[in-house]
């Protein structure tokens, strides 16, 4: 109407009108595009603009109800690698057998009901390192899966990659309920364990990737999560006595996996990285509305900028001393650990009992490790080096006690609550000395170490002859090298290995001026 009007004016007056009309629409439908909502738009207050997707994940919610939720699922992922990890607690318990000139007999305790795999194959006397063996192979597919499916989770996704380990430790366990021989089943072992290794390092990446700078939550409930898997273990060993039913009872519990990864959301982080930002920005507003946040919409979303560095640089100095005593403490903490945990049925008078308390008192050492990691007057450094010391302390005074006896078993759990706090604070810790470029690259050259414990863990329970005094010196001699290390609570961490020399020569510096 107004236009039609204008036909008649005067041109002078044609000509402001057209003028004002040119600069309000400048001015007003940016704004109107700002008015729309969730569904594509910018909310009430909001500019569009380019941010990173650290940023990005803040703004729609640090630790809100979608990370909570995200949280609790995934954790029955890490129970299922808890169960399978200890699984041949009870499938490989000893089996009775007349003995011979070189063997002496040996009988089974009342609290072993079960019939397992040994008396299934008669893996006693000369055929007993076979049970070492078979334990042992789920440890090296673990270590073999958790770089694979790294990898694949990098070129896939993170969902993607979950659901296909999922897919590997379904059908490898059905074909371990299935065995007819030996080989078999280890075989099958060796499979569950590279499925494992990409379950529980591609649940712990989902949910830390969606918990940004809260990330050690993730590490948290993923290690409270594994703990109650061995405990809901000995549930189900005690109620399904034969060794095959177990496998067949993880068979059905596994399969809630795919429900839970296929409700999950995509990581953003990764969407972004592989060319995906319509995808990032959609799975970001559906975080801010679970949140109950303002959905945050921006014009471009880009991935966290981070300068890169040779794997090489964790072998020089000034980071050399630290890669080594991390090693030395990751290996000796995990060997420990899975020794204390696969020899439960040799640490106490019942091994159900036995598997179910290590399992319970490491929950109240990862309560007590996450108020103490954080405190002043405690930090890592110290509270790394006391787990170790009583960790280890505990173990050599366990060899020294009668095995099978009550007292045996309060020196492990003692041994077991040192060693989980420990592994904890090694998680904060072992990634904090490193700078942002190697973080990550030096956290997992570390838990390679870790697995290697693990692969030797059988070995040390079936051919040593004092298996705790060989698990509690390493622990002891870890914990004093400890005390080599840096502190590095209430520290801004490195961005490069300048920032790391910088950080280190302050103290020298005053030292020098005193």
């Amino acid at each position: 109407l107004k236009a039609a009007v204008c036909t008649v004016c005067p041109a002078e007056a044609r000509a402001q009108w057209l003028a004002k009309r040119n600069t309000g629409a400048r001015h007003h439908r940016p704004a109107a595009k700002q008015r729309r909502g969730a569904t594509g738009g910018l909310a009430p207050g909001q500019r569009e603009e380019m941010i990173d997707v650290d940023h990005a994940l803040q703004a729609a919610g640090v630790m809100g109800a979608y990370q909570w939720v995200l949280l609790v699922a995934l954790s029955w992922i890490h129970m299922i690698c808890g169960m399978q990890a200890m699984l041949f607690v009870f499938v490989g318990l000893p089996a009775a057998h007349p003995g011979s000139q070189d063997c002496p007999p040996a009988p089974v305790p009342p609290a072993h009901v079960g019939r397992s795999l040994v008396a299934d194959y008669g893996l006693v006397c000369e055929k007993a390192d076979y049970a070492a063996v078979i334990s042992a192979s789920l440890f090296v597919g673990f270590l073999i899966g958790a770089p694979l499916f790294g990898w694949l989770s990098d070129r896939v996704g993170r969902k993607a990659a979950l659901l296909a380990a999922a897919c590997v430790v379904e059908i490898a366990t059905v074909a371990a309920a299935l065995s007819s021989t030996v080989v078999l089943f280890g075989v099958s072992r060796l499979v569950i364990g590279v499925a494992i290794g990409g379950l529980n390092v591609g649940a712990f990446v989902l949910v830390a990737e969606f918990l940004g700078a809260q990330r050690s939550f993730g590490a948290l409930s993923a290690g409270v999560a594994f703990a109650i898997g061995i405990g809901v273990l000995s549930a189900v060993a005690w109620s399904f006595p034969l060794w095959r039913t177990e496998c067949w009872v993880l068979v059905g519990l596994q399969l809630l996996i795919f429900p839970i990864v296929g409700m999950a959301h995509e990581s953003p982080k990764w969407q972004l990285s592989a060319g995906y930002e319509e995808a990032a920005k959609e799975t970001l507003i559906i975080v801010a509305k679970f949140n109950n946040m303002p959905a945050p919409v921006w014009q471009h979303v880009q991935p966290s900028q981070m300068e890169q560095a040779s794997l090489s640089t964790l072998f020089k100095a000034p980071l050399s001393l630290r890669m080594a005593v991390m090693s030395v403490a990751w290996f000796a903490v995990a060997m420990a650990y899975y020794g204390l945990a696969l020899g439960a049925g040799q640490l106490g008078p019942n091994v159900y009992v036995s598997n179910a308390l290590g399992a319970a008192v490491e929950l109240p050492a990862k309560m007590l490790f996450v108020a103490a990691v954080d405190n002043p007057y405690v930090g890592r450094r110290l509270l790394a080096t006391a787990g170790f010391l009583s960790g280890g302390a505990a173990c050599v005074y366990g060899g020294t006690l009668p095995p099978g006896s009550v007292q045996l078993l309060a020196a492990a759990l003692a041994g077991r609550f040192g060693i989980a706090f420990a592994f904890g604070t090694l998680y904060v810790w072992g990634s904090e000395l490193f700078p942002t470029p190697i973080r990550n690259s030096s956290l997992g050259a570390q838990s390679m170490f870790a697995r290697g414990a693990g692969i030797c863990a059988p070995f040390v329970l079936t051919l040593s002859s004092s298996p705790l005094v060989v698990l509690g010196v390493p622990a002891i001699a870890a914990g004093l090298l400890c005390l080599l290390l840096p502190e590095t609570l209430g520290r801004k961490l490195p961005d490069s290995v300048e920032d790391l020399v910088e950080e280190e020569e302050k103290p020298l510096m005053k030292r020098q001026e005193a």
